[in-house]
This record gives C-alpha cells, structure tokens and sequence, in this order.
C-alpha cells in the first residue's frame, strides 16, 4: 500500500489494513488487505461514495466476517449515491 498519497491509511478494523487515496484521475482508490495474502482495490468516483463503501467493510468487519459485500462497486457505487441523494438536499 502507498501511504505517501492517502487521504487515509487506517487500522481501526482488527485484522484490515485500510487506504483510501486520491488518484491521478481525481478518482478515488479504496483498498485493504488482511496482512496475510490477500489485498483488493476499487476505484470510485466520489469521496463520499468510497466513505460509503469503507462503512459497508466496517460492517462486515462487526460481524466478524461472516456477512460479506452484496454489491460489485459499481452497483455499490449506484446504491450510494440514491442514498446521499435523498440525505442531501
């Protein structure tokens, strides 16, 4: 993980490294890794819509693992921003 360019680079999930970083696109890189073997990335389009998804791996997080994602990115992506449509006027 590149730590020179996150916005954030976080540990408070037990047993997750967590980076959000801005890209040079202006989109933004969620990754996280489980200090083992395993790493992924998605990239979105708005802050606050990869927030949404970093609250979504907390989620799963607290219950330890045994619910997942039910959403690809992108229909995440799509989910996220119906919900921030009608939080924000």
């Amino acid at each position: 993980m590149n730590e020179n360019k996150s916005l954030i680079a976080w540990d408070a999930i037990p047993d997750l490294a967590v980076e959000l970083e801005k890209l040079p696109t202006g989109a933004w890189a969620l990754r996280w890794s489980d200090g083992v073997a395993n790493e992924w990335e998605e990239e979105f389009e708005l802050l606050s819509v990869a927030f949404i998804r970093l609250a979504s791996l907390s989620r799963c997080s607290e219950s330890d693992w045994d619910r997942g994602f039910s959403l690809d990115a992108e229909s995440h992506s799509i989910v996220a921003d119906e919900i921030l449509e009608s939080l924000v006027e």
